[in-house]
């Protein structure tokens, strides 16, 4: 394949697809503990609830991936949610429905009643009125009872029947909406049932490194094989089945992993985390003025393969050391740098160029994270503190979705965006593209970064070095 116009080999479009390409094929062990903002978040967000949205949104149409971002303003017009979905899009008004339906089950789910002592509201919103001075219930020392009651463990924390009643209807109409893809997976080239022939001869040691019931885990695979099998689940009872027997699976996640598994179990991981996570941010106390707030759905355009742009990448490694400062140029031929083979797929965005061994083209892929950002960008959105300061996704952000939103904010120092889940380097998409109108001095800040990073990973190649990267976009490369 031949690349005719002359966008398709400005060097700065070069520069950039063959720094993806080396970064991707660049082996380093652990290069999280080189690049420190590659590593996953340790602790939870006030802010998941934004990837558990995204990933029922996949999960509910077409397409393969899914960014959200809120404007939350309870007191005006409610929380705009918006959407940037990956081709083929989805069918707006079907999904817009589902999600109209969930939110208002958010809603009727019962706030959790916390008895710790430090959270006098919590505690008085039980029944204050009920235990005023002369009260029957104060009169029997319900003071000591409320003691004693909040020793009893978890389930003193809430109304078990109306929090159990309600759960169980916000978790049947999700996998009623959610469930097709879901089997599918499970289904595809039989996965679900050659997992379960692999644990079933699992050898005895591995079960007992992990401490697995080797019974129990079979019972839960042949379980989600017969449900996979019916294809379209239509009870509630089915449902539910569904989702606590694919919540179990997902807890054998790590061992499962050796059995080259990995979308089988992320698939079932993603979908019953998204429940859950949701299930608590709509019964946490201090998010109810944006759980009881009205929800509105705005779609934003992520561009297709019509208008995306013509890439050429290298791995000739002299034309890489041409965008490299000279001072880092040797390192790139030193015995101690390891590189990955690139083969692209068939059915991927990226070929080989005919007759030009070491060059590779393709169309440029717009990921729905970028293109969300930009749209914040485009309306200025990023600057209203109404929005909150998060992109969900429903699927590891990639490194280079990751480095724009990190150059954007240390371009323009305006608000700082985060995101989730990482994905690692050896994942990047070389087809990834730039998004339009989000201009020339983000442009080069993000490829400045991604030069910076390349530089200390080829540099470091020892994985328990730590550093701390600063880039200065004033010391570009030439022809960047």
């Amino acid at each position: 394949m031949s690349t005719s116009t002359s966008e398709t080999t400005a060097p700065t479009t070069n520069n950039l697809h063959t720094v993806l390409l080396a970064l991707k094929r660049l082996r380093r062990p652990r290069p999280d503990h080189i690049l420190p903002h590659l590593r996953n978040p340790k602790d939870p967000s006030d802010f998941d609830y934004l990837d558990a949205l995204a990933t029922l949104c996949a999960f509910a149409g077409p397409c393969d991936s899914v960014s959200t971002a809120v404007r939350c303003s309870p007191s005006l017009e409610g929380n705009d949610l918006y959407i940037a979905t990956s081709s083929p899009p989805p069918d707006p008004p079907a999904l817009q429905a589902q999600l109209a339906a969930w939110t208002d089950l958010m809603r009727t789910l019962p706030v959790r009643r916390r008895v710790d002592s430090d959270s006098d509201s919590d505690v008085s919103e039980d029944g204050s009125e009920s235990e005023e001075p002369g009260s029957p219930e104060s009169e029997e020392g319900s003071g000591s009872e409320e003691d004693s009651e909040s020793k009893e463990g978890p389930e003193s924390e809430f109304e078990d029947h109306e929090y159990a009643t309600s759960t169980q209807s916000f978790i049947v109409e999700v996998y009623r909406g959610c469930h097709a893809k879901l089997l599918d997976i499970i289904n595809r080239d039989d996965v679900g049932q050659k997992v379960l022939e692999r644990v079933e001869t699992m050898p005895e040691r591995y079960i007992v490194l992990y401490g697995i019931s080797r019974p129990q885990l079979a019972g839960y695979l042949k379980c989600l094989v017969a449900l996979a099998r019916k294809k379209l689940l239509t009870s509630a009872e089915d449902l539910l089945s569904l989702y606590s027997t694919a919540k179990a699976v997902a807890e054998f996640e790590r061992p499962l992993y050796r059995l080259e598994c990995v979308s089988f179990l992320r698939a079932l991981s993603d979908l019953t985390l998204a429940v859950d996570t949701l299930v608590d941010f709509a019964t946490h106390r201090k998010m109810q003025d944006i759980v009881q707030s009205p929800w509105n759905f705005i779609w934003v355009h992520v561009p297709g393969p019509e208008s995306a742009r013509d890439f050429v990448a290298t791995t000739n490694v002299d034309e890489l050391a041409a965008i490299v400062p000279s001072k880092w140029r040797d390192a790139l031929t030193s015995p101690t740098i390891e590189w990955r083979d690139f083969h692209p797929t068939p059915s991927g965005n990226v070929q080989q160029v005919e007759e030009s061994p070491g060059h590779f083209t393709g169309k440029g892929v717009v990921h729905c994270e970028s293109a969300l950002l930009a749209y914040l960008h485009a309306n200025q959105l990023y600057e209203d503190k109404a929005i909150q300061p998060y992109i969900g996704c429903s699927r590891p952000v990639c490194y280079a979705c990751l480095t724009l939103i990190r150059a954007h904010y240390w371009e323009l120092y305006t608000r700082r965006i985060d995101v989730g889940r990482r994905s690692d380097l050896e994942e990047i998409d070389v087809s990834w593209a730039y998004p339009r109108g989000m201009g020339p001095a983000v442009y080069k800040r993000l490829v400045a970064d991604m030069v910076g990073d390349f530089k200390l990973l080829v540099r470091n190649p020892y994985k328990d070095v730590f550093h701390h990267i600063v880039t200065d976009p004033s010391g570009l490369p030439e022809g960047f």
